[in-house]
């Protein structure tokens, strides 16, 4: 019993360091790019080097990815092109700008999710929406 809270408490951990990095990337990117690497090839490197480091450590478990190849392949490349459209984002927009449509995004999630997967607008959902408001206040 007493798992389910240090699992509760890691993955909130994890969500908000997560966020933290996430706030604080673009800045050593800027710094990188005024320098003279350009943005992508920064992104380039930094996703390489996690990628092989991450095979690494999970190679004996992707046989259970094989199961699910092309979902996995999906959620791959989603997951990859929104972090490089918001790390390029942050350094060729303005980033105020960037970071409203970024605390805008649980806004969005909770729309697409009614429209698209027809789920209902519950009490948490109108916290999500209420927070990202509030992120963009």
């Amino acid at each position: 019993m007493k798992t389910a809270p240090i699992r509760h408490s890691l993955a909130s951990f994890s969500l908000l360091l997560s966020a933290s990095l996430w706030g604080l990337v673009w800045y050593p990117l800027r710094l990188l790019e005024q320098a003279g690497l350009a943005g992508l090839w920064t992104l380039a490197m930094m996703y390489s080097s996690i990628t092989l480091i991450l095979l690494l450590a999970v190679w004996r478990r992707l046989r259970l990815a094989q199961a699910d190849g092309r979902f996995v392949l999906l959620l791959m490349l989603t997951a990859g092109w929104c972090n490089v459209a918001f790390a390029l984002a942050m350094l060729q927009g303005e980033v105020v700008r960037v970071l409203l449509l970024f605390f805008l995004s649980p806004v969005w999630s909770v729309l697409l999710a009614r429209i698209l997967l027809k789920e209902p607008i519950d009490g948490f959902s109108i916290g999500i929406v209420t927070l990202g408001m509030m992120g963009c206040l």
